[in-house]
Order: C-alpha cells, then structure tokens, then sequence
C-alpha cells in the first residue's frame, strides 16, 4: 500500500503541515535572509535561485517523502492543520517578497512591513485558537 504515515493526513493537511517542519523552518529562514543580502547587494537573479530552490526542494521532499504524521499531532501542527489554509499561506509569501522587494531598493521600513505581514499570518489562527 502507501508508505507509512501518509495514508492519514491529506496532500492539503500534508502542505500544511510541513510549513511547521523545523527543517522547513530553517532553510526558509536562512534562504530568506540569503536572497535579501544578495538583492541589497544587486544580485537579483542569484537571489531568487537561492529563495526558490532550497524551499522548494525542501518542501517538495517534505511532502512527497516525510512521516509527517508525528507532527500533524504535535500542538505546531494541530495549529497549521487548522489555520494554515491557503489564503494565510499566500499572505505569508507576499510579506517575504514585501521584505525582498525592500531589500532591493534598500528600504528598511519596507522591510520591516514584510516582517510584520509574516508574523501576522503565523499568529493569525491565535484569536480563534482555543
């Protein structure tokens, strides 16, 4: 049959999931960080290799290969599986490309708002959350 851990959880359950994933965590944050010093520093083509593929991959493996069924029971992940719809997921990616685009044109107000808008959308299901 399927491999074991995946019967359980839906592909969508599944992507949500992995956002919580702390090596998903990690390599979005450090390839963040990295395509934003290398748009203050003109590198924009490099810069959106180096925050497009290692998320990605990571990503992608998360979902097509990882035992996520662990997590989805932890409390992170009774959360994503609640709140991290596809709208929330959306609104995260515009406030990290706000954050990139800051960067770019060496704005660090704008920068600051992608912070926020990223932070808002991880916190967002905490209003409802019991």
């Amino acid at each position: 049959m399927g491999e074991p851990g995946r019967e359980s959880l839906t592909l969508a359950e599944r992507a949500a999931v992995a956002q919580v994933h702390p090596i998903l965590v990690a390599v979005d944050g450090a390839a963040v960080v990295t395509a934003g010093l290398l748009l203050w520093f003109g590198a924009p083509a490099v810069a959106l290799l180096a925050w497009l593929i290692p998320t990605g991959a990571v990503w992608g493996a998360l979902i097509a290969r990882a035992d996520l069924v662990g997590l989805a029971e932890t409390r992170a992940g009774r959360y994503a599986r609640r709140w991290m719809t596809g709208a929330v997921l959306a609104l995260r990616h515009l406030g990290t490309a706000i954050v990139l685009v800051g960067a770019w044109f060496h704005h660090g107000v704008t920068v600051g708002a992608g912070l926020l808008v990223v932070i808002a959308t991880w916190l967002s299901g905490l209003a409802g959350d019991e």
